[in-house]
Parts: structure tokens; sequence; C-alpha cells
């Protein structure tokens, strides 16, 4: 609920004994961490992760606005510093320079930081940082399978067709 997420009844101690579970039993390769997230939960999960060889993923979700570049680069940079596999940041552009924000900030941390970075905008105009995200150093993006996990996410045949005329340009 802290990044915008739907309200649970569970504790934050209750969702982080969770986390434990599933990272204990064995199915899985990867899990997504809030960044903020009490420090005590962090390093359990992350001591826990290392132990039994599961991905941190470690996230900044703004379900509201764009920060700015400074501020999306340092959250990506946090992720880095608190130990983390991976770094992602998804925010809610209200412009196209808002994407073209993140994108930015997406290119600097891929260039500076020692993780690999995920990133995104969500909504409709999001959609365009999934296609150009990869282009911008960011190492994955999301797509609709069967059902859309947030906003702007596209079925998955049409972006992988972007994708594959992006690669081409590239000459990737």
């Amino acid at each position: 609920m802290r990044e915008g997420g739907e309200s649970i009844t569970m504790t934050e101690d209750e969702v982080f004994d969770m986390y434990e579970a599933i990272i204990k039993s064995g199915t899985i390769d990867l899990i997504d961490v809030e960044l903020s997230s009490e420090q005590q939960h962090i390093d359990r999960v992350k001591a826990l992760a290392q132990e039994q060889g599961v991905q941190l993923l470690m996230s900044y979700h703004n379900f509201d606005e764009t920060p700015s570049e400074h501020f999306i680069y340092e959250k990506l940079q946090q992720a880095d510093e608190q130990g983390a596999d991976v770094g992602k940041v998804a925010v809610m552009p209200q412009s196209v320079a808002d994407v073209l924000t993140l994108l930015q900030a997406t290119n600097k941390a891929s260039e500076h930081l020692s993780i690999p970075v995920v990133t995104m905008s969500m909504g409709r105009l999001g959609a365009l940082s999934r296609m150009m995200g990869g282009a911008c150093g960011s190492a994955m993006t999301f797509a609709v399978g069967s059902e859309s996990s947030a906003p702007g996410q596209m079925p998955i045949e049409q972006l992988e067709t972007v994708l594959e005329v992006i690669d081409d340009v590239m000459g990737e």
C-alpha cells in the first residue's frame, strides 16, 4: 500500500513470513521486495535469498506521477547499494516528457550501476517505455499474456512485433 498497491489484510511481518516460505519452497528464481520496506525485512529476505540461490529484485513504484530523473536514478542506485541483483522502477507518466525522463534515468543507471535495471512507465503513455526501454538500458519489460498485472501493459504478440523491429533497426 505504501507504493500504491492494493490493500491487503496481512501485516508487514506476515508478508515477510510469506516471502520466507516462498523462498524456502525452492519454486522461485527471483523475488521482488520494495525499497520502502523496513530495513530489517530487507536484510532478512536478502540473507535468505542469497542462502537459497534466489535473485533479489528491489523495486520502487509510484502510481501517481513520474519523479525527477535524479530521483529515479537514486532509487536504482539504492537498490544497487542494498545488494539487489536487479533494480526496478515503475512510475506513472502525465506526459511524453515524463516517459523521456524515465528513459533518461534508465540509460544513466544502466551505464553506471553494477546491476541490471528494469524500468517502465505505466498507463497508456507508458506503453512507449515498454517498447523503447530495452534500447535505453532496461533489462526486461512486462507484457500481457492472459491478464494484465499493471496499467499500460501491451499484449505480448504486439510487443514482440515492436521489439523485433527495434532490434532490427538497432542491429541486435
